[in-house]
């Protein structure tokens, strides 16, 4: 997101100047190197269900080598659309620190640009009483009292060179798909680390169940410290910016676009906060797609990650603030794998689509290797 991030540091207009802003995000492009969602967790335990009896239909072996829960989580019913999602298997199994008989076991890992996803499966100890799970949701988490679970990108498998000299701060969540099968994902608010080939999440010390509104214990005083190699499926990162408009009111700027077989990321940049929310108001929430080379129209979820809002200027005394600048960062999770080398059009409805192609969005690698379609047009 450094893209408005830089942009938010100059930012003292008057209102005379507003236009001027907007023809300057509007303009220019440059590149970035080619770097190494989802739709939400979707009722996640309904979907593996219905990916199982999917798998009964097509015949297992066609879609062997990615589990149930990948294949529900990402939508995939092909083998095509498996290798483009790029999981790989790592089996790796970590027991618990202090000794109590428990362990996880690391079944596949896949990471876009942004989010980490592994298959896990929880082994509890001999005897352990689970009896809380049958009435409620079950999460892998840390103790809430403290610091929680930490995560963070290292270059080497023994995790001793970090990813980033600055600290990269990435979160954790967990979602159980069925029994005591979880798919972990840590999440950030910016591009994973680029030479960041492992990832370490500390602290997993409890199994507890959320009732409502109450959390209850299952398994307490555990320490788990997970190394999990970051299998990246290909992204692509440009540097340009297109203008929209949402509904009939609302300008917004589309910049810092990421692409991915599994996730569109960008950021947008929001000249009228008023406006925008009264469009999101009468026609939210958004609707978007990406369209395909071949025509095909595959749907994506609009989501808003983050929002950053500064106040600007209106006139000479800096504390009269007449209007806020705000940027919301978006991930559009797609709801299948796609061939990146196919996108043609980037649509938010009702508005228009990006526009997607060299002029606005750069990437050398991307439009004369990967994706050339856009010739053809």
């Amino acid at each position: 997101m450094a893209g408005y991030r830089e942009e938010l540091e100059k930012l003292r207009f008057t209102p005379g100047e507003k236009e001027a802003l907007v023809h300057r995000l509007a303009a220019g492009t440059g590149e970035r190197k080619k770097r190494s969602m989802r739709l939400p967790y979707r009722a996640l335990i309904a979907a593996v269900a219905a990916a199982c009896l999917l798998i009964g239909a097509v015949g297992a072996a066609s879609l062997a080598g990615i589990s149930p829960a990948f294949r529900a989580l990402f939508g995939i019913t092909s083998e095509t659309q498996r290798e483009r999602l790029g999981a790989e298997q790592v089996n790796l199994r970590f027991e618990d620190l202090n000794g109590s008989g428990a362990a996880i076991v690391i079944k596949e890992v896949v990471a876009d640009q942004e989010q980490l996803y592994a298959v896990a499966e929880f082994i509890p100890p001999e005897g352990a009483d689970l009896s809380p799970m049958d009435d409620g949701y079950p999460v892998l988490e840390g103790d809430w009292t403290d610091t929680g679970v930490v995560c963070q990108f290292y270059t080497d498998e023994k995790c001793t060179d970090l990813a980033m000299e600055r600290g990269f701060f990435a979160g954790y969540t967990s979602y159980r798909t069925e029994g005591l099968e979880f798919v972990l994902c840590v999440n950030a608010f910016d591009d994973l680390p680029e030479d960041g080939t492992y990832c370490w999440i500390d602290g997993i010390s409890r199994l507890t169940v959320w009732q409502g509104a109450e959390r209850v214990s299952v398994l307490e005083g555990m320490d788990f410290e997970l190394v999990l190699p970051v299998i990246s499926t290909a992204s692509y990162d440009f540097r340009g910016r297109d203008v929209i408009w949402l509904g009939d009111s609302a300008f917004v700027v589309v910049d810092d676009l990421t692409l991915s077989p599994i996730s569109v990321t960008f950021d947008l940049l929001i000249m009228d906060g008023d406006a925008y929310n009264e469009a999101e108001k009468t026609y939210g929430p958004w609707e978007a797609w990406v369209v395909l080379a071949d025509g095909a129209r595959v749907e994506a979820e609009f989501r808003r990650v983050a929002t950053i809002s500064r106040g600007l200027s209106r006139g000479e005394n800096d504390a009269e603030y007449g209007y806020w600048f705000r940027a919301d960062h978006i991930r559009l999770s797609l709801s299948c794998p796609i061939d990146v080398s196919q996108i043609k059009d980037i649509v938010l409805e009702p508005g228009s689509g990006f526009h997607f192609n060299p002029e606005y969005f750069a990437n050398d690698t991307y439009w004369s290797q990967v994706n050339t379609t856009w010739k053809e047009s």
